[in-house]
């Protein structure tokens, strides 16, 4: 089973917005499209066309766009992977504007009237230094998709309150150390990247967020979880690889419906009883951490199909770990394996067998 998050490398979503692009239902459709063509300056005819609905120019050689009026009912723009520096004077015209992508061109700022596209729903702008949303952003209200992955954010201004409609956000790849209370107005997000920051606390008002699903945090400075998240009764997955966890998260266990747990890379010492709780548990990862033992009642876990413990301090597991019909457990790199250098994780057979061993 895949470790996901398990290297420290740059996080690059690049999202494929044309399968969810917003469509136009009430205007006939007019649209430019020139995709991957190394363009350096859009042809005079489709420069030149009116009641543009459509914009696909993703994959050119741009360096700027058009300052023309025929763009003032554009729905959706697709401008991903040129060089485009600035964006036209005519920008806040655009005020019918719901989805964008803007990712990996050459903006090192998003300017103050951004805000004028009031009715966008989708945002994408990644791999490119822009250090900070501006403050009119609080108009996105109908936001339902943010991507910023890999833009130096420091910060997220108060405003992003505003995003009350939002499902999904990602952020990972930033310099993020904290997030402000306002995110807890997020209350319909289902998912979550915060991976590789720099993040040292999360608010209490996450446990706002009880539609979450799942929530990436890998790759932080995380010591703790606000007790708060116990309320995100819907998480199913917690991905926390590489942080500063000592224990696992007192909230993360009460969730019943979590179904898998990655904290892989921390410093985790035990496992609490409480884990027997997560009767819906499918895979518990804790490679790398300083666990002695298992809790007695772990064969509760009945659905648990991976338990990796790769690397840990292990001497000795509980019988009742060989109740568990379809888990594989890896057991690599601990005292209880002796002179047994088997790298594969055990099958319940195999496991069966080292327990009578022991």
């Amino acid at each position: 089973m895949g470790n996901k998050g398990s290297k420290k490398e740059k996080v690059s979503k690049t999202k494929s917005t044309a399968a969810g692009a917003a469509k136009p239902t009430q205007k006939s459709v007019v649209k430019i499209d020139i995709q991957g063509k190394d363009i350096t300056t859009i042809p005079e005819d489709e420069r030149n066309k009116e009641n543009v609905t459509e914009v696909w120019l993703n994959g050119n050689k741009l360096t700027e766009l058009p300052d023309t009026p025929h763009w003032n009912g554009v729905i959706v723009m697709y401008l991903q992977s040129n060089s485009i520096s600035t964006l036209p004077p005519n920008f806040t015209q655009w005020s019918e504007l719901e989805e964008i992508n803007l990712n990996s061109n050459k903006l090192s700022q998003l300017p103050p009237e951004i805000g004028a596209w009031g009715k966008l729903k989708n945002f994408f702008c990644c791999d490119m230094p822009i250090p900070s949303l501006p403050e009119s952003v609080n108009n996105w209200k109908n936001l339902r998709v943010l991507d910023m992955s890999n833009c130096e954010l420091k910060e997220l201004p108060k405003e992003v309150g505003a995003f009350t409609n939002l499902t999904s956000i990602t952020l990972s790849g930033n310099q993020l150390v904290t997030l402000p209370p306002e995110v807890g107005a997020w209350t319909h997000v289902k998912k979550m990247w915060l991976e590789n920051n720099q993040l040292e606390s999360l608010p209490e008002e996450i446990g706002n967020w009880t539609l979450l699903e799942k929530f990436y945090i890998n790759h932080n400075n995380l010591t703790e979880i606000p007790d708060t998240m116990a309320d995100c009764t819907a998480l199913t997955d917690f991905y926390s690889n590489e942080n500063k966890f000592k224990h696992i998260p007192p909230s993360v266990l009460k969730l019943k419906e979590i179904n898998k747990i990655y904290l892989n890379n921390n410093e985790i010492e035990e496992i609490p009883d409480e884990i027997c709780n997560c009767i819906w548990l499918e895979l518990l990862y804790l490679n790398n951490n300083r666990i002695k033992s298992l809790p007695e009642e772990i064969g509760k876990l009945s659905k648990l199909q991976y338990l990796m413990l790769g690397n840990n301090q292990i001497q000795n597991l509980p019988p009742s770990v060989g109740q568990i019909a379809n888990v594989r457990v890896a057991l690599e790199g601990n005292p209880i394996l002796g002179d047994n250098a088997q790298a594969e994780p055990f099958d319940s057979e195999q496991l069966k067998s080292l327990l009578g061993k022991s």
